[in-house]
């Protein structure tokens, strides 16, 4: 044989011996193979850096690339690919042709996931007061890439904000939920605690008039309110009690306690009230 190992055209030849003599040949055409090349699409999740999209093997001559259609021509390797955001891409490529292979085209899908930000971290919460709105606080969000840094995320951007049980007084829950790049959730807890009451206990303006007069007028009391013009009171009202009267010109000290609710703190203390004597010369 000669010639019969590489693309193109070979020979055999055929040499008698024992009874025979001479020789005879004849060629045959060698064609080229099927490209071997693979390109493989690697596996890859959004890291805040350019990543490479896909590997080649048996590589069987130049290997040119493209994201946005199928190369024309190839002379020389191209750069492998990179792709930074999240979502697919289309990766095409071509293989030149070789001594002993045809050329190669062709494209393929790789997808780089989103980045799940329940491997982050969120910023801490401090205790907050009732307010008798929704509150809504909004904690940092911060994730561990690229590797060896950390990425404070964007608001809107990166994630969302929602929120559940956080009016009230107890415990609130924030929820960061990824968007963009990112995927997944990440919740942390907040305090709510009770507001200063708001009750106003007021001494009114009076003058004798024979007269059982109130001592006070009361505004924006939260819970149950009692009064007592004798003693400090020390525990909480059964039941709401009614603004003291007073009849005699003096001093008067009307002592109040405030239960207080669910969202507002219990309050108590005292106010000076004084009924003018009246005057004879009117």
């Amino acid at each position: 044989y000669s010639n019969n190992t590489n693309a193109g055209t070979g020979k055999v030849i055929v040499t008698g011996i024992g009874n025979y003599t001479g020789t005879k040949s004849k060629t045959f055409n060698i064609t080229k193979a099927t490209n071997p090349t693979v390109i493989t699409a690697n596996t890859l999740t959004y890291n805040a850096e350019a990543q490479v999209l896909v590997t080649s093997s048996k590589e069987q001559g130049y290997i040119c690339y493209s994201l946005s259609a199928l190369p024309t021509s190839c002379t020389s390797n191209s750069d492998l690919p990179k792709g930074t955001t999240s979502g697919t891409y289309t990766v095409y490529y071509m293989v030149s042709e070789s001594g002993n292979y045809n050329k190669k085209t062709g494209s393929v899908k790789v997808t780089i996931d989103q980045y799940d930000i329940s491997k982050g971290t969120l910023g801490s919460v401090s205790d907050q007061a009732y307010t008798g709105s929704a509150i809504k606080p909004t904690p940092s969000v911060i994730v561990p890439i690229p590797s060896g840094k950390t990425t404070t995320l964007v608001n809107n951007t990166d994630y969302t904000y929602s929120y559940s049980n956080n009016t009230n007084a107890g415990t609130g829950t924030v929820k960061v939920t990824g968007k963009g790049n990112y995927t997944g959730t990440k919740s942390i807890t907040f305090e709510i605690g009770q507001a200063d009451n708001p009750v106003k206990v007021t001494a009114k303006d009076l003058t004798y008039n024979t007269s059982s007069q109130a001592l006070v007028t009361t505004s924006g009391a939260q819970g149950t309110i009692c009064y007592s013009l004798d003693s400090v009171i020390t525990s909480k009202c059964s039941t709401s009690t009614a603004i003291p009267t007073g009849t005699n010109a003096g001093t008067y000290t009307v002592y109040y306690y405030v239960n207080g609710t669910s969202n507002y703190k219990e309050t108590s203390g005292s106010v000076i009230v004084t009924i003018k004597k009246y005057n004879i010369s009117n």
